[in-house]
């Protein structure tokens, strides 16, 4: 029985012995959707990996997923088939009965790092940029032209939340703030959260919205 027979999770990637299936879950902050690859070990027998995805997730947020933490999700997400390794990267092994309940146990570990994450995060200099960003847009646009907190529809079929909107000639100008650590340092880990959602929201429909 081929791979992709055994789960009705969408292929997006298929090798000889391996394909890249994503899940119907999110990331908790709207970006990419959470995906696998099964590797097709013979027998009947599989292997479920992110390959190390989570783990360069937590480290766009500056945030490290040690022993303590990834045995805290383990218990946390009560799973049985699958498990975090020594490297971060979430793994599992499987046969064609239980591919499906490892593939499960697999998206719980990836969303319980999605939503601890924000209880790691080192703290954060925001000096109300967005307060500061909204008074300057009202001064030069006709406040009707602004919308705030403006939901824009994206591939994943989820609703991504963006600061400001701007309508203008039919479209909306999109407007993302970046907060600092610092004076001077930009907070990198919230430039590719930004550049994940603005992708989402591109594949969607690249000629509703500009950025």
């Amino acid at each position: 029985m081929e791979i992709k027979d055994l789960t009705a999770w969408n292929i997006v990637e298929r090798g000889e012995r391996t394909i890249l299936i994503s899940s119907p879950f999110c990331m908790r902050d709207g970006g990419e959707s959470i995906s696998f690859y099964i590797h097709d070990i013979g027998n009947d027998n599989y292997i479920v990996s992110d390959e190390h995805f989570c783990i360069t997730y937590a480290d766009m947020y500056d945030v490290r997923l040690t022993p303590r933490r990834m045995k805290s999700m383990e218990e946390k997400s009560c799973v049985r088939f699958a498990r975090f390794r020594e490297d971060g990267a979430i793994y599992a092994t499987a046969n064609k009965k239980t591919l499906g309940f490892a593939l499960i146990d697999a998206a719980k570990l990836a969303l319980a790092v999605s939503y601890e994450i924000e209880d790691w995060l080192p703290k954060i200099v925001s000096d109300g940029f967005k307060e500061t960003l909204k008074e300057a847009l009202v001064k030069s646009i006709p406040k009707s032209k602004i919308i705030t907190n403006f939901k824009a529809e994206g591939y994943s079929r989820t609703n991504i939340e963006i600061p400001f909107a701007i309508i203008f000639e039919r479209k909306k100008y999109l407007i993302e703030t970046v907060s600092k650590h610092s004076k001077d340092l930009f907070s990198w880990a919230d430039v590719y959260k930004i550049y994940g959602k603005y992708s989402d929201i591109r594949m969607q429909n690249d000629r509703l919205y500009s950025r």
